[in-house]
């Protein structure tokens, strides 16, 4: 975690992903635990989950499972997991526990990962 992100610093938009190269702007957590010291640690705007995590790994279910114990909805939620099982999972638990005053935003949006493609790009930098 940069030094930039402490409690009551910066807003931050954070992305939760083992594989995927992390989009400009966001600040990339590669493992659940990761992802929830940031999330005690920051004030969260956009949240993007991933699922599966890498083999033996907890799974992105136990952030969602730590926003509705802790009512901590950041205001946009994206599910981007490709693993349709654990996305819908995660959507609803996050919907079920959602506080009625959250104005959060839950929404799916897959995104395709091709490892092979994700190398030759990084490769061309």
């Amino acid at each position: 975690m940069n030094k930039t992100m402490q409690k009551g610093g910066t807003k931050v938009k954070l992305f939760l992903d083992d594989r995927r190269p992390c989009p400009a702007g966001y600040h990339l957590a590669r493992t659940a635990e990761e992802c929830i010291a940031i999330i005690k640690a920051n004030s969260i705007t956009v949240l993007s989950l991933d699922y599966n995590l890498g083999i033996g790994q907890t799974k992105g279910a136990a952030v969602a499972k730590y926003i509705a114990a802790n009512a901590a909805y950041p205001a946009k939620i994206i599910i981007h997991s490709n693993d349709r099982i654990g996305r819908i999972r995660m959507y609803q638990l996050l919907v079920k526990h959602k506080p009625r005053y959250a104005a959060s935003t839950i929404c799916i949006q897959p995104i395709k990962y091709n490892p092979i493609r994700t190398a030759l790009l990084n490769k061309k930098r």
